[in-house]
């Protein structure tokens, strides 16, 4: 149990003030800082109080609904959130037994209204308990009850004045006894009497028997017809929306939808035809794109080449160089002929021998034979570089047409190209005509389709309403429903025709008012029916003879009964068992009040063991505490006769009132703390105002680190100080910022 938001507005001095809660949270401030107010703000909000300390109210001028509206906190209990103030009681949520035990979670310097409270041992034993009563009231209340002194004796006190009435029963007992035994004398007459009694109730029990018999077995027959009328009503009920009107119109759209049905199953297989067929052509169209793409792009790669202009040309350059090829040895010949006697006219007739004549000649053949073999040069040059162009060419044309041989293949190649273009564009064009009238085809059957499953829709829209009208899913179960809605009208009228004869009217109303009267059915055999007249025959006499005996008795006890007040002799054994039963009553209740005191009585000296467990324990309880705060110089506290005494080291014993106040703070604060460690094991919150002022500084140092160990066994600790040394020390040992007002 945790507090997990705290938000005060515009309450006292407290302007603004909002935490999300830590495990321990240090809020110091001056005086008139607001610490008290904060402090009444959240017991307010808590316990529906300004504060639960007598006097402490400081804000009563806050009116209940500004005060909701100003304060609130957040509350986490058991994995649950609750907002106070609201509709949730602390006590209630915690299973606090008394709202003054709210003080446990609130401790304050020089705070001992724990013990001033008088009747503050009781609120501990209840807490412990988890009972809010006091045993020494409940037993108090019992013996008031019963009628009963502390010591166990029946009281005379008002207003049930039990010992009166006990003696006057028992007084009364005697007297009747004495009456009986001085009507003796009449006991045969009585007796004579009693037997008639007996006999004629004996006999009119069967005679009733007899008529409850015969009213019986007619009831039961109204009965019966009635809940088969009944039962046969409520199934035609169920029935009358089963109509033969729907049983047509259900047969008439089955028929339609059927037909509908065959109709749209057709649709489809035309569609998936058509659908398979514009898939073909579609792949149809992607191959002649992708083939004309293919061979555009074989046109481009050609021209970009230069391809086709050069395979035209080299035609050209063979021609014009075949006929020079054709010289070609006759250009060499006469070359080196011309050369040849050229140079021999040069060395034979040697430079200086030459004549004009000769120099001329000389230099005419060599000129001729230097053009001749120049111009055969030049043609074998051009015959090399058109061999080399025409290499180049077959060998760009491989790059494209892997397959080509020569020139004239890459030229025939080339020429293909357009034509296969233009083939596959006409391809392309008739392909398209072709798509566009099946999607014409298809937007058809689309439409066919859809206005047939409009038309289904609509009918099954019509069958759904007879199925929800009917509550049937089949045509045959609504065939089989009124069949036996037939079946169920004939035993209807059966059993009206049996109620009238019955009960002599066709009034449901009356019907309905007859079976529901309940006879039992009597313990006898169907065969007395046949005895009732010589029964009645019986009763007659006997009612004659009881009239008799009864004018005799009465004749003689009328002085005695008189005397007791008793109108007939019967009526004493009536009185004197009534007189013994409440004798009975009354004893029985002293025996039950005794044992209840002994059981109280147990479960107080049970609770007393708790106690003590608690304060006495060494580990968690009070003595744990106390020893801890004290650094070991009081070794145990202990509960005895209704007070606590505490044990030093020495093993000197020491009453509270012994103790210093700072010493008596430390313990009832050692006290709170085992008392909430029992009652909450898992941990709780606890709101500390200034508490350890009256502590020394080493015991400052041992409360603070025990905080610090229960923070960290999962309480909550909420401590408030003016006091700059104890918000320093909590700051230190327990490694936390405080919040400052």
């Amino acid at each position: 149990m945790r507090i997990k938001e705290i938000n005060v507005r515009d309450y006292g001095p407290v302007k603004n003030f909002y935490i999300r809660c830590e495990d321990i949270n240090i809020i110091y401030g001056r005086n008139e800082a607001g610490k008290t107010a904060l402090i009444d703000a959240i017991t307010g909000a808590l316990f529906h109080k300004k504060s639960i300390f007598p006097g402490q109210d400081r804000f009563e001028k806050n009116s209940p609904s500004l005060f909701k509206k100003n304060v609130s906190l957040v509350l986490e209990h058991l994995g649950k959130e609750y907002i106070f103030p609201g509709s949730f009681k602390f006590e209630q949520i915690v299973n606090l037994p008394h709202y003054h035990l709210a003080r446990l979670f609130i401790i304050r310097s020089g705070d001992l209204t724990l013990s001033e409270d008088e009747k503050w041992q009781d609120r501990i034993k209840e807490f412990l308990s988890g009972t809010p009563v006091n045993i020494e009231r409940i037993k108090e209340k019992i013996g008031e009850e019963v009628g009963l002194t502390p010591g166990g004796d029946w009281s005379d006190r008002q207003p049930a004045r039990k010992k009166s009435q006990v003696k006057e029963k028992e007084e009364r007992r005697k007297d009747l006894i004495a009456a009986i035994e001085r009507l003796q004398q009449v006991h045969q007459k009585e007796k004579a009497l009693r037997d008639k009694l007996q006999e004629r109730r004996v006999l009119r029990e069967k005679n009733n028997r007899i008529k409850l018999l015969r009213a019986y077995l007619r009831n039961k027959r109204i009965k019966e017809a009635f809940l088969d009328w009944s039962r046969q009503r409520i199934f035609f009920l169920d029935y009358e929306r089963y109509l033969d009107e729907d049983l047509k119109l259900w047969r008439q759209k089955e028929r339609e939808l059927h037909s509908l049905l065959d109709l749209k199953q057709n649709c489809q297989k035309d569609l998936q035809e058509i659908e398979k067929e514009l898939q073909k052509i579609k792949e149809e169209e992607d191959t002649l794109r992708e083939e004309k793409e293919n061979l555009i792009n074989q046109k481009d790669r050609a021209t970009a080449l230069s391809l086709f202009r050069d395979a035209e040309e080299l035609p050209v350059y063979k021609k014009d160089i075949a006929r020079g090829v054709l010289k070609l040895p006759l250009y060499l010949i006469s070359g080196l002929i011309f050369t040849t006697g050229g140079i021999f006219l040069l060395f034979v007739k040697g430079l200086k021998a030459l004549t004009p004549t000769y120099t001329f000649l000389t230099i005419l053949l060599l000129g001729l034979g230097i053009y001749f073999l120049f111009y055969y040069y030049l043609i074998k040059s051009k015959q090399f570089g058109l061999k080399k162009l025409e290499e180049s060419v077959v060998e760009r044309g491989r790059k494209i047409w892997s397959g080509v041989k020569n020139v004239d293949e890459i030229l025939k190649t080339f020429h293909s190209l357009n034509s296969e273009i233009l083939r596959i564009e006409s391809r392309l064009e008739y392909v398209s005509k072709e798509r566009e009238k099946k999607w014409g085809k298809l937007r058809e059957k689309q439409k066919q389709h859809k206005e047939l499953e409009l038309k289904i829709q609509s009918i099954n829209e019509e069958i759904k309403s007879l199925r929800d009208k009917t509550g049937l899913s089949t045509l045959s179960q609504l065939e089989e429903k009124l069949k036996d809605k037939q079946s169920i009208n004939l035993k209807i009228k059966s059993t009206e025709n049996t109620l009238k004869d019955l009960l002599g009217t066709d009034d449901p109303v009356i019907w309905e008012k007859e079976a529901k009267k309940e006879i039992r059915e009597p313990e006898i055999d169907k065969e007395e029916l046949l005895k009732e007249e010589e029964i009645e025959r019986k009763l007659s006499e006997l009612d004659k003879d009881i009239q008799d005996l009864t004018a005799q008795v009465t004749s003689f006890t009328q002085g005695e009964l008189g005397r007791l007040k008793i109108k007939e002799t019967t009526g004493i054994w009536e009185e004197l068992r009534k007189v013994e039963d409440a004798l009975n009553h009354y004893y029985l209740d002293k025996r039950a009040a005794l044992l209840a005191w002994d059981v109280l009585s147990q479960v107080g000296r049970e609770i007393e063991k708790i106690l003590l467990d608690t304060v006495s324990d060494e580990k968690n309880g009070v003595s744990f505490y106390f020893n801890q705060i004290t650094s070991g110089r009081y070794q145990k506290v202990r509960w005895d006769k209704g007070s606590l005494y505490v044990t030093d080291n020495r093993g000197r014993g020491y009453s509270i009132e012994t103790l210093s106040s700072g010493t008596q703070d430390q313990l009832f604060f050692s006290l709170r703390m085992g008392l909430l460690k029992r009652g909450f094991p898992e941990g709780c919150f606890i709101l500390l105002d200034d508490a350890f002022l009256t502590s020394d500084t080493a015991r400052r140092e041992c409360q603070i680190k025990m905080c610090d160990q229960l923070v960290r066994q999962g309480w909550q600790i909420f401590y408030f100080t003016v006091d700059e040394s104890l918000r320093d020390l909590f700051c230190r040992i327990c490694d936390i910022e405080p919040i400052i007002l």
